[in-house]
């Protein structure tokens, strides 16, 4: 048993991907529902609490349906695990939020802190699909593929923003 509870507490890394490609396309749609008269700040701390909130149900879920497997409680190792896998969910978002707060104190209008904000998240999907699709074996005509689904859900985003502004 002791055995196992130490290969459970060992970091997850298809998840941490996971999460990772998650909160980037949450922080698109946030993003991309922001109103362009929200100020920056408030943008940038709506996507810290949405993901933050995501973060904590994924989490949540994570631990139950571990339990459910195992049935029986948890130890503390394996749930420090299970919510750290899940932290690129989060830390994943700072470049785009970095970006926004950087708008603001430049005085940038929130439509122009967004949109720098959206295209940063979107290169992000494309760095994360290409890496994720790489380590899965792809190579050649799979791998551009992969790499841009990964793009176009971020592009899907923008293509919802136009729609939601216009």
């Amino acid at each position: 048993m002791a055995d196992e509870e130490v290969v459970d507490a060992q970091p997850n890394v298809g998840r941490q991907s996971a999460s990772a490609l998650y909160g980037l396309i949450i922080a698109c749609a946030v993003l991309a529902t922001a109103s362009p008269d929200d100020r920056l700040l408030f943008v940038a701390l709506t996507v810290i609490g949405t993901l933050t909130i995501y973060w904590i149900a994924e989490t949540y879920v994570h631990l139950m349906a571990k339990r459910q497997a195992q049935h029986h409680e948890l130890n503390r190792a394996q749930i420090a695990a299970i919510a750290k896998d899940g932290l690129p969910l989060i830390t994943v978002t700072f470049a785009p939020i970095i970006a926004l707060l950087v708008a603001a104190l430049l005085g940038m209008t929130a439509k122009v802190g967004e949109d720098i904000a959206l295209a940063i998240n979107i290169g992000l999907l494309l760095t994360f699909g290409h890496r994720m699709s790489r380590d899965a074996g792809l190579r050649g005509v799979p791998l551009v593929l992969s790499t841009l689904i990964a793009g176009l859900l971020g592009l899907a985003m923008v293509g919802l923003k136009i729609f939601l502004n216009h």
